[in-house]
């Protein structure tokens, strides 16, 4: 099977900033706990109410809606962070500020695009993996080759080498891992061994 892979995105310079919120008091001396100074059930008010009250999901929509995913340093990011900042405020916050901070490299999801050329022509859903790079310009046509994700180990050692100019393609066989969440974690190792090697790129399921 022959594949024809496009992905673009976006990997911002070295230095790119992104601002932390932080809502702070002023430094106040110790004091006993809400147990023991009486304040325990006015708290336990105050959090029922911010967690079934209204304006909870309201704030929730307007992140989640309104500015929508907010990877570290892209502009969504600061839109983020302005807004969070005007709303701490406006509840009443005192020294509420943003503290800049220094990013070595950001992330901006681009477009991407696949298609099988041969032995049939299919078109495939894909979409880019956060914080991987981008193909050439054009994108790339080049042999699928598949990887087996619950066996990395074997075929990292053992197909590594017919990888270049190849593109990966992530499947399943045979019997899974017991721990499903470390074998998730594993596939960053493909990534990083398929680039060395020379491949493509990668679709994973």
């Amino acid at each position: 099977m022959t594949c024809r892979r496009m992905l673009s995105g976006t990997a911002a310079a070295a230095g790119a900033l992104c601002l932390a919120a932080l809502a702070t008091a002023a430094p106040a001396p110790a004091t006993s706990s809400p147990a023991q100074d009486g304040t325990l059930p006015a708290l336990t008010a105050i959090a029922g109410q911010g967690m079934m009250g209204l304006n909870v999901y309201r704030l929730l929509e307007a992140l989640s809606d309104d500015i929508g995913g907010r990877v570290t340093g892209t502009p969504a990011c600061n839109r983020a962070i302005q807004w969070g900042l005007a709303t701490m405020k406006a509840v009443g916050l005192q020294n509420v500020h943003a503290e800049p901070w220094q990013l070595k490299r950001g992330w901006t999801r681009g477009t991407a695009s696949a298609e099988m050329i041969a032995p049939a022509h299919h078109p495939l859903m894909v979409d880019a993996m956060g914080w991987v790079g981008s193909t050439p310009a054009g994108g790339v046509d080049a042999d699928v080759v598949p990887v087996n994700v619950y066996q990395l180990d074997r075929e990292i050692a053992n197909h590594a080498g017919t990888w270049r100019g190849k593109v990966l393609l992530a499947v399943a066989k045979g019997e899974p891992p017991e721990d499903r969440s470390a074998a998730f974690g594993e596939f960053g190792a493909l990534l990083v061994k398929a680039h060395e090697a020379g491949a493509v790129a990668v679709i994973g399921g």
